[in-house]
């Protein structure tokens, strides 16, 4: 009797691939949760969805994120942070960004909040040297985004939804005592930014500090996922046909 040594090879291999594939659409299919506060880091982006950066330029629409480079922590018990802020241009802290790991509320962050902490034109500021926390989308999915914005140590801050870059149909909010909240369902591909920014104030304060709760979780992929998964049934079905004529 004849055997045919490829038969084992391909028949060996279908477990294996099936393996993969069905690894694949469980890894693709599972929802993955962020959480601002909690994932702040000391990298900046990098293999994080998580960036932290100032604006430059002003609100009339040549919006520009420029990454924050100087990164520092204190361990304090009772006043101790973790803060992002621009090296070259940073007054008592901005603009920047910080985690409250203090015992109590400072600077009306209270303890394990992230906040926003814009630069001011009273200390010869440009007019929006803002505050920017970005989130860059891992993959293509739709994303569930939440966020508040607090009113911090008080006045009122000018604040804004950016979606890539662009300004000019960014969604606005006015910090005030009712504590805004966006909540949106975005369809973002692979790469997409939003940013969550807070601008000067218009209270004469130099630098209102800006709480944030944000929080993102994404969905089941975009049916073009969905499509390479299925190409890879159809593929390991055929295989198995052509073990069986064997």
């Amino acid at each position: 009797m004849q055997m045919n040594l490829h038969t084992p090879r391909r028949l060996h291999a279908l477990p294996l691939l099936a393996a993969l594939l069905c690894g694949g659409l469980s890894a693709t299919a599972q929802a993955a949760s962020y959480d601002a506060a909690a994932d702040f880091s000391s990298a900046n982006g990098g293999s994080s969805v998580w960036s932290y950066g100032w604006d430059q330029s002003d609100a009339a629409g040549d919006y520009n994120f420029t990454a924050l480079d100087l990164y520092a922590s204190s361990n304090d018990p009772n006043t101790g942070y973790k803060t992002w802020n621009a090296s070259t241009h940073s007054y008592f802290g901005t603009p920047g960004l910080w985690v409250n790991l203090g015992s109590s509320t400072l600077y009306g962050v209270a303890v394990g909040q992230l906040t926003l902490h814009p630069a001011e034109h009273q200390e010869g500021f440009a007019n929006d040297n803002a505050a920017i926390l970005r989130f860059t989308a891992p993959t293509a999915a739709s994303y569930t985004v939440h966020a508040q914005f607090l009113t911090g140590d008080g006045g009122q801050t000018e604040a804004w939804i950016v979606r890539n870059d662009s300004f000019s149909s960014a969604t606005a909010l006015g910090i005030t005592s009712a504590d805004p909240v966006y909540a949106a369902t975005l369809s973002l591909a692979a790469g997409e930014t939003v940013d969550f920014v807070v601008g000067h104030s218009t209270d004469n304060l130099w630098g209102d500090n800006t709480p944030v709760i944000v929080t993102i979780q994404s969905a089941v992929p975009e049916p073009e996922s969905w499509a390479l998964i299925a190409g890879g049934l159809a593929l390991l079905a055929g295989l198995r046909r052509r073990g069986a004529r064997h």
